[in-house]
């Protein structure tokens, strides 16, 4: 029994030690959205990701995308909040969906650079005024450029977008900004900034100004573990400090 325990032990290290996702400085994969937002990451062709994610108010995030064609992600998902716990059971209106194309691919020095569109956004959804905690992004575009230097992979991302879930009549344009650096091989920390200029009526934030961030391990190959703490700034209405999230990353070739 020992010696099945401790072979068990050597093979998860083993794998755990050359785990290779979207994490850290050994990553293989681009880092698709900084916390909430997006980047110009797209997943290599002919490859499946599988996420979930764990957020406040009992909630449950899923997310699947697919690489048909090279450069071209496609994705579907879906969340509701009080799936755990108590209180009735809120499921957002209609399945999310992001299509995404990266139009120019990172060179030495070129950033990379994507077209989007997605009615999905991130957090509690509120029925009552058919949004998101972070609205959908709408139609986006992102660019990204990464770097490596002594202490590991550094990357810098930004986009604008704008948003059919600000109110009837307004049309205002967002922009974002972030970085992701490593730790060591199979960690990263990420930042994120969203001004979230079209929030104006305060139903939901009481500023509109977000500040997230995330913690990534690539613990095992294909699998990556994320720390989310969310609205560090406390702008939520209703909320008593910033949020924290759990998340799980599967990415597999098919």
């Amino acid at each position: 029994m020992k010696k099945l325990l401790l072979l068990l032990f050597l093979v998860v290290l083993n794998i755990s030690l050359y785990a290779q996702s979207s994490a850290g400085s050994r990553t293989i994969y681009d880092a698709r959205y900084i916390v909430d937002m997006p980047t110009a990451g797209v997943l290599p062709q002919r490859i499946l990701s599988a996420y979930g994610l764990f957020f406040s108010s009992g909630g449950l995030f899923l997310a699947f995308d697919i690489t048909p064609l090279k450069n071209l992600n496609i994705g579907i998902s879906y969340s509701g909040i009080n799936l755990l716990g108590e209180g009735n059971v809120i499921m957002q209106n209609f399945p999310g969906f992001d299509i995404r194309w990266r139009i120019v691919d990172e060179t030495k020095l070129l950033p990379a650079i994507l077209a989007g569109i997605s009615n999905q956004g991130h957090g509690k959804y509120y029925k009552e005024y058919d949004r998101f905690q972070t609205m959908a992004p709408g139609i986006y575009g992102a660019i990204s450029k990464s770097f490596t230097w002594t202490l590991g992979y550094f990357a810098l991302h930004g986009g604008i977008n704008y948003s059919w879930e600000q109110p009837s009549g307004q049309y205002i344009p967002n922009f974002w900004l972030g970085f992701e650096h490593s730790i060591g091989h199979r960690i990263a920390i990420h930042l994120e900034f969203n001004p979230n200029f079209a929030d104006t009526e305060k139903t939901v934030m009481s500023n509109r100004i977000l500040l997230n961030s995330s913690i990534r391990w690539s613990a095992f190959q294909n699998i990556t573990f994320e720390f989310v703490m969310h609205d560090l700034f406390n702008h939520t209405k209703n909320n008593s400090g910033f949020e924290r999230w759990i998340g799980l990353e599967f990415i597999h070739n098919f």
